[in-house]
């Protein structure tokens, strides 16, 4: 350390009320940017966790894909997940009932692991399929299997007949898909039950699924449904235009969240609201932190002209009034950013419950807005608060360099005499000939030769 430096710090210890005001208004400064930040991101990925219960945790979905679709999007590069569905076949349930027949025709489907991280099937009980033995039926197949006196409860086997041809209804808007697959019948261990009819958004089939496991004793696939997510989310539109299906459909809820919808970015709207905030929060803190290093600098005139008067240059006053605001903002920030998320982590988890009975679908979920710890958040708080108290410090330092030597007398520059104040018996030269007839009147014998003055 230096010897400006030095004196800086023994400076900043002998005025220990000072100081401490300082670093207190830095604290409150970097926990209020703390807290609008964790507030930000907070909502951003509270309103994602319900999108993604509501839709799914992908970017984009490919219906109706062949084996080398599937191959295609594995080797994409921006794809950081994938979960494959495979359809199996068609299986029909009939059921006669006051006096004609009902028939319910329902997809056999095979979901991978990355499948069942990526989609929401809401069980009523029990767990998800592990094997290929295993099977979620929905709410009204265990009906129908009911009223026909079969076995339909948790844990009970029921076999199913699966065809790979299905005829849709008249006017059904349904693709032309290949038919690749063959005709089989298979027992299944029913181990969970849906807890709505989950149609997972077909709406070309408008069929129900049933959900198996994809293993090496999975049937063979009539086609695939592709669900995807990439990184950066923008490239979905990418392979949207390479074309991995006969259909897609971008999941535009959460793509928005993200950043990367072609409408509208929910996200965008929320951080340009914190930004605001932010700006106004700057303002007030400079505002106050300013005074402090003002006050600091004007207390400490007799030591800048002393250092000017042995050596000491503009820029390394200045550095002499920065080491203060970074000495200032190493003890400062890092307590107002643990401040801050606490403080703002208490608030929501007394009042984020009172958000789930704002949104449509949020009750269900049990989705609660919490605080969530963000390394980037962080970094913005501290980066707006160290841009406070540098602009603050700013000023003042500027003004340091400007105390001459002569200002450790004074020991303030706010002592000076304006100009065109000092008075003497002396006139000034334009004033003199009427000096000389109004103040000088030469008596008789005396001499009246050149005049001088002290």
């Amino acid at each position: 350390m230096n010897i400006v430096n030095q004196v800086t710090w023994k400076n900043m210890a002998q005025n220990k009320t000072r100081t401490m005001v300082t670093v207190l208004g830095i604290l409150l400064a970097a926990a209020m940017f703390t807290g609008v930040t964790t507030l930000g991101v907070s909502l951003v990925d509270y309103l994602r966790q319900l999108a993604v219960y509501q839709k799914g945790d992908y970017f984009i979905r490919f219906d109706y894909g062949t084996d080398e679709n599937v191959q295609g999007v594995s080797q994409e590069k921006s794809v950081t997940k994938a979960g494959d569905l495979k359809a199996l076949g068609y299986t029909s349930v009939s059921l006669e009932q006051d006096g004609y027949t009902k028939q319910e025709t329902y997809v056999v489907a095979a979901g991978d692991q990355g499948f069942y991280d990526m989609v929401t099937v809401r069980l009523e009980a029990v767990r998800l399929p592990e094997n290929s033995g295993e099977i979620v039926i929905t709410g009204n197949l265990a009906v129908y299997l009911e009223k026909l006196g079969l076995p339909c409860g948790l844990g009970d086997p029921v076999t199913l007949s699966v065809t790979p041809e299905y005829q849709p209804e008249e006017n059904a808007s349904f693709p032309e898909l290949p038919i690749t697959g063959t005709a089989f019948t298979r027992e299944y261990r029913i181990v969970g039950i849906n807890e709505v009819v989950c149609k997972l958004d077909d709406e070309a089939l408008g069929l129900s699924y049933l959900l198996t496991y994809a293993d090496d004793h999975t049937e063979q696939a009539l086609w695939h449904r592709l669900y995807v997510k990439t990184d950066p989310a923008g490239d979905v539109y990418g392979l949207q235009d390479k074309g991995y299906g006969l259909t897609e459909k971008a999941n535009t809820q959460l793509l928005e969240l993200y950043g990367a919808s072609r409408y509208g970015n929910v996200n965008t709207w929320i951080y340009r609201i914190c930004g605001v905030l932010m700006a106004v929060i700057l303002a007030g803190t400079v505002s106050l932190i300013y005074n402090a290093f003002s006050i600091s600098v004007s207390e400490r005139t007799k030591q800048f002209g002393l250092l000017r008067s042995v050596g000491a240059t503009n820029a390394q006053l200045r550095r002499s009034v920065y080491f203060e605001a970074a000495t200032l903002c190493a003890v400062g920030i890092p307590l107002g950013i643990l401040g801050g998320y606490l403080g703002i982590g208490l608030t929501l988890r007394l009042t984020g419950h009172l958000i789930r009975g704002l949104l449509a679908g949020s009750e269900q979920s049990g989705i609660v807005l919490r605080a969530v710890p963000s390394g980037a958040a962080f970094a913005w708080a501290a980066a707006a608060s160290a841009a406070a108290v540098f602009l603050s410090a700013w000023a003042p330092a500027r003004r340091a360099t400007k105390i001459p030597p002569i200002a450790a007398v004074r020991q303030s520059l706010d002592y000076q005499i304006p100009k065109n104040t000092i008075r003497s018996g002396v006139p000034a030269p334009g004033a003199f000939p009427d000096f000389w007839r109004e103040n000088i009147t030469p008596s008789a014998g005396e001499n009246t030769g050149p005049l001088s003055f002290p």
